[in-house]
C-alpha cells in the first residue's frame, strides 16, 4: 500500500490496525507519482494536494499499472462526482 496525503499521520492511524505493509508515502501529487513503487496493490490517496488532486494521481498510476486499486479519501464537506477510467 502506498499512502499519499497532505497529512500522512492521519492516514497512518487508519492503517495502524490493518494487516497492511506501507511501501511509500508522499505529501504532494508530484511526490506521489515519483514515490509510488511499481504496481502496489492499493494506493491510498488524499483527494486534494497542494499541487494537484488524488483523482489525477490515480488516473496516472492506473494508466501505468492497470491492476492498482485507488482508495481516495477526503475531509471536504462538499460532494463532487468524478468518473475514473
Amino acid at each position: 500500500m502506498t499512502i499519499t496525503s497532505q497529512s500522512g499521520a492521519g492516514l497512518r492511524i487508519l492503517t495502524a490496525t490493518a494487516d497492511l505493509i506501507i511501501v511509500g508515502e508522499a505529501a504532494t501529487a508530484s511526490d506521489a507519482l515519483h514515490r509510488i513503487p511499481a504496481a502496489p496493490d492499493v494506493a491510498l490517496l488524499d483527494a486534494r494536494f497542494p499541487d494537484g488532486s488524488g483523482i489525477d494521481v490515480c488516473r496516472d498510476v492506473r494508466s501505468a499499472y492497470e491492476n492498482v486499486r485507488c482508495l481516495i479519501l477526503t475531509s471536504t464537506m462538499t460532494t463532487r462526482h468524478s468518473s475514473l477510467p
